[in-house]
């Protein structure tokens, strides 16, 4: 697990450090730096992955960021003499990487790194094959999705954009949920495609999921029903209910299939959801952290926070309940500082009654300043 992420001088911040949990929110409004402490982490996953660590980063990578060249991710007050430095201290032990600047270069020099072997830290779960990352923009409905043999059999792996969420599922349709606290008693097995259904279901009410893979054609597809008391109705394309099915199905895939000590990175988890599905989505969040997923989501949903909250608050409510525990949780609140371009990064914690502890200014308040309008 990771506990600890320090940058300097990357993109937004000259300095700035957060302590992570099991699950970590990062909110704030557009362009204030949030992304950017995902992308440190897939900055040096892309590099391992590509083998260039510890001697080298690259900044673009197919299958996780593109960042540009070197004058894109040093922060704007660096010099030209200034190191960009991402340190983390996880489970395994610290490890910092300190990265020098050339301009218009896309693969930039590492200076020095800890530990001295750097063999140590791939088993880290931000290396290894323990990792999903879904990046905001999905993959969106379509009749056939692609099938990659090697990034869903040997890497686990959805894909960043989901593109291989269809494969996965048709893979290891029968596979058992590792995570407890996922497991819904109402549906009729703990397998994957069991689960998937019930979870589908609390977003739009007697949803039935049908995978099919055709390794000979090199395609995947999804079909989906909907009960009606007893009975089903005939199989609709993907294209035919809507964005959010398409769009939420990697994020509730990726959380059945995770097990504990995994890392699961996913950004705005919310997106083409209605608000009570957003609501599920943060307890889903919650549930998998509480048995040992590592969790970091960047939203912008005010619902997704108060499933999160509801579930910290279930927790503590009666032994028994499912949720979260309150210390496993931690919530930033990113703020431009309006002097220069800074941004502040605002630790707001809940506590075992799912109140927060504070409130910032601009922190999911848009609601009641509205209200206010109308009502004045």
């Amino acid at each position: 697990m990771i506990n600890h992420i320090a940058l300097k001088n990357f993109k937004a911040f000259q300095e700035a450090s957060i302590e992570l949990s099991n699950l970590n929110l990062f909110t704030g409004i557009n362009g204030v730096g949030k992304s950017s402490f995902i992308q440190s982490l897939l900055l040096l996953r892309q590099s391992q992955r590509n083998r260039l660590l510890p001697n080298q980063v690259t900044l673009n990578s197919n299958d996780y960021v593109q960042l540009g060249k070197s004058q894109d991710v040093f922060n704007i007050y660096a010099s030209d003499e200034d190191i960009l430095t991402i340190s983390l201290n996880t489970s395994l032990g610290k490890i910092e990487t300190n990265i020098v600047s050339a301009l218009s270069k896309t693969f930039l020099q590492v200076e020095s790194y800890t530990p001295n072997n750097w063999n140590e830290v791939v088993t880290e779960s931000l290396f290894n094959n323990d990792f999903q990352y879904l990046y905001a923009e999905r993959e969106a409905p379509k009749e056939n999705f692609p099938v990659d043999q090697y990034s869903v059999e040997e890497q686990r792996n959805l894909g960043s954009n989901g593109q291989f969420t269809a494969h996965f599922i048709a893979k290891y349709t029968g596979e058992k949920v590792k995570c407890p606290s996922l497991i819904d008693e109402s549906a009729i097995s703990d397998t994957l495609l069991a689960q998937i259904d019930v979870w589908l279901s609390k977003i739009s009410k007697g949803v039935r999921l049908i995978p099919k893979l055709y390794e000979d054609l090199g395609i995947a597809r999804l079909s989906y029903q909907f009960s009606d008391n007893d009975d089903l109705t005939p199989e609709f394309l993907p294209n035919n209910v809507g964005f959010g099915f398409t769009y939420v199905l990697p994020v509730i895939t990726a959380l059945l299939a995770s097990k504990p000590g995994d890392l699961v990175i996913i950004e705005n988890p919310e997106s083409h959801l209605h608000p009570k599905g957003q609501s599920q989505m943060g307890e889903m969040l919650a549930l998998a952290a509480q048995d040992g997923v590592q969790v970091i989501v960047e939203t912008h949903s005010d619902h997704v926070l108060n499933g999160i909250r509801v579930a910290t608050k279930r927790f503590h409510e009666k032994e028994g309940n499912k949720g979260i525990d309150s210390s496993k949780v931690k919530i930033y609140f990113f703020e431009r500082q309006t002097e220069q371009h800074n941004t502040q990064i605002v630790p707001i914690k809940v506590d075992k009654k799912g109140r927060l502890s504070s409130w910032p200014k601009a922190f999911f308040d848009e609601w009641s300043n509205m209200l206010d309008e109308l009502l004045d």
